[in-house]
């Protein structure tokens, strides 16, 4: 082989090698690369916001302390739809307690709610161990609705075993937006 034949063998080793070099290199940086492109924009027609329920109420706690048979107590409670979006309204039972446990004074006791907002409306109407919860309608944003709450001993019930019986009920209001 000439002078000439070794050297074009040589340069073509040569580019050959380096072609190489520089394909590696290119596969290792795509191979390897952490890189990541995302792109995003926001169209303001597109963008949502929730709503706002959220009410006041102003309760009149009905003091049932020393209520005999015959006896009742009253209070009133009006909501106010302070939020921007109507709402369904639940008056529930968040703590029931008796004192004694047995017997129990709550199976005694009655219980009534209205909703006096207008012409007067009965929601529920029963022994208060038997109220779990009671639906108070819906109440738009800036609106408000007043219930009457009766705590009654009804007469005749007599008992001397619930003479010093003590019960604490708490009434909770929670709300959906409609």
């Amino acid at each position: 082989m000439s002078n000439v034949g070794r050297r074009t063998w040589i340069w073509r080793g040569l580019l050959s090698l380096v072609v190489l070099a520089v394909l590696a290199l290119t596969l290792d940086a795509l191979a390897f690369s952490g890189a990541s492109f995302a792109a995003g924009s926001v169209s303001p027609a597109n963008v949502f916001t929730a709503g706002v329920l959220s009410h006041t109420d102003s309760l009149v706690t009905a003091n049932a302390s020393g209520l005999v048979p015959g006896a009742s107590s009253v209070g009133t409670m009006t909501l106010i739809g302070t939020g921007n979006v109507p709402g369904a309204f639940t008056l529930s039972t968040s703590s029931l307690t008796n004192t004694p446990a047995t017997p129990a004074l709550s199976g005694v006791l009655t219980l009534k709610v209205e909703d006096v907002t207008g012409t007067a409306t009965t929601l529920y109407q029963g022994l208060v161990s038997s109220f779990s919860s009671k639906g108070l309608g819906t109440i738009a944003a800036g609106a408000s609705r007043t219930y009457k709450i009766t705590l009654a001993y009804p007469a005749g019930t007599n008992n001397a075993s619930l003479q010093g019986a003590a019960m604490t009920l708490v009434l909770q209001v929670t709300g959906v937006s409609q």
